[in-house]
């Protein structure tokens, strides 16, 4: 069964439950995310990827075990033939390392492969079975990890699309929601990218010759310990005295508090707008009362898994405008302010001897970015800016590492939204109607098109026509347009 074997058999399999779904390049194989309706109305929101051409995996996010089942059944006894070794996670065991397999024969029968340096705890949120516990039991699966029933995670099914035999350790490489790759840029350069990279999977970066430098933090206190434990694997001996942040959207900022002492930088202009950022007390607060209807269903399906407890704001110790020059050791570091663009005050983190910048969310890949403040053609001019800098690789602020075409690419993608919502400005339509109305042909690839409502409402503000600005205001009508393409 090959990639689009599976593409063809969950449209299939679920015909009218479709809302998403985007066929992609993404490292060295396809990616594609989708969403599937379940028994009882719930909704599934999922990805699935070839990084390899013998292995696939594909990842339900934040989901009821039940729901989890329902779809784990389809694909042991309807759609593999021959599974010989599935995968099935979920995140609170990934978080405590557990390597656990688990193979599922056609018949359903259970067995079990461990490997090495798995590390289980009887507290933890999602422990796997050992001896003295008794697994869960779910519909239509054999003895599964135990889970409370009610237990709302995310699940991971590594499978084997066109091998014989168990998965050799190339294809032990997984892109899942959430999950933390490290990659060397350059010497004492790394950068520490969450998949998939949609809403609050934020990159981060570092910067060490001794003392370090953090590029970002994320958007919860969980997320940001996998970080600096990662960072403390990638540098035993580095000690971050310094941390920059791109602006002060949470998914960047939140997690500041743990590190202790360091000094914290920022622009001044990211600085003035933090009242205008939500507060972790607002998301913790709309997680408990998401608004009724679309909107809701929305916000809970983006935001609902995040755990926003214990977070304590962290203003910046320092802000600069326009430039600032940081030594790192012997490492020099530029720091440029290029705002308004995603936000009034976004910073990029330029490594000169490395060729790197550190884009922040002055650069989306994969998805369509959200635009909180604009202009668009200005946020096109900081793309330049950051082409001007000679790098030849470049950090967004999420999804993949890329080089100087991609950059490029995505000035020319800002230019082209920018002139056809003049058009629809031009011609009085509403923003949503708009927004509904912009060709995306040329951007199948990208995922979440309802984020271009936010750049479609950047550019009728820019012109002083009636249009949402805060976030608040613009996640109702982001959530309508993702309705009204998802029937399109």
């Amino acid at each position: 069964m090959t990639f689009k074997g599976f593409e063809s058999a969950l449209r299939e399999r679920f015909p009218e439950a479709f809302t998403h779904m985007r066929p992609a390049p993404f490292r060295d194989g396809n990616y594609l995310a989708f969403e599937v309706l379940v028994a009882e109305g719930g909704a599934v929101r999922g990805t699935a990827t070839v990084p390899v051409e013998d292995c696939g995996c594909i990842t339900l996010e934040f989901v009821s075990p039940s729901e989890a089942a329902t779809i784990a059944k389809w694909l042991r006894d309807d759609f593999i033939p021959s599974p010989e070794l599935i995968r099935f996670s979920s995140e609170g065991a990934m978080e405590i390392d557990d390597e656990t397999h688990w193979e599922l024969p056609p018949s359903g029968v259970r067995k079990r492969s461990r490997r090495s340096s798995a590390r289980t705890s009887p507290t933890s949120k999602a422990s796997w079975v050992g001896p003295g516990r008794k697994a869960a039991q779910w519909p239509g699966l054999p003895s599964m990890p135990y889970i409370a029933p009610s237990k709302s995670v995310s699940f991971t099914f590594v499978v084997g699309w066109t091998m014989i035999g168990p998965m050799n350790d190339r294809s032990q490489t997984r892109v899942v929601p959430g999950d933390l790759r490290t990659q060397e840029l350059a010497p004492g350069v790394f950068a520490f990218i969450q998949a998939d990279g949609s809403w609050g999977w934020s990159n981060a970066g570092l910067i060490t010759d001794g003392d370090a430098l953090l590029v970002d933090t994320f958007f919860t206190l969980p997320q940001t310990r996998r970080l600096l434990a990662a960072v403390s694997a990638a540098a035993p001996d580095a000690r971050v005295t310094t941390v920059v942040n791109t602006h002060l959207n949470g998914d960047h900022c939140h997690g500041n508090q743990l590190i202790a002492g360091a000094r914290t930088i920022t622009s001044a202009c990211a600085a003035s707008e933090v009242e205008h950022e939500l507060q972790p007390a607002t998301y913790q607060w709309l997680q408990n009362h998401p608004p009724e209807g679309i909107a809701g269903q929305y916000m809970t399906r983006h935001f609902g898994g995040f755990d926003f407890s214990g977070i304590e704001l962290s203003p910046p110790t320092t802000t600069f405008s326009d430039r600032l020059t940081l030594q790192v050791g012997r490492i020099t570091v530029n720091l440029m302010e290029l705002g308004p663009a995603h936000t009034d005050g976004d910073v990029a983190v330029h490594i000169p001897e490395a060729g790197v910048v550190f884009c922040g969310d002055l650069l989306f890949q994969g998805d369509h970015p959200v635009v909180w403040s604009g202009p668009l053609l200005g946020w096109a001019d900081a793309c330049d800016a950051l082409l001007a800098t000679a790098a030849a690789t470049f950090v967004p602020g999420h999804g993949p590492v890329v080089g100087h075409e991609e950059v490029a690419r995505f000035g020319e993608y800002l230019r082209d939204l920018h002139g056809q919502a003049s058009v629809a400005a031009d011609a009085g339509l509403p923003v949503e109607e708009a927004a509904a109305r912009l060709s995306l042909d040329a951007y199948d690839a990208l995922g979440l098109p309802e984020r271009v409502l936010t750049a479609v409402a950047a550019v009728y503000r820019e012109r002083g026509l009636p249009a949402p600005a805060t976030p608040l205001e613009l996640l109702g009508p982001v959530a309508q347009l993702a309705e009204t393409l998802s029937r399109s």
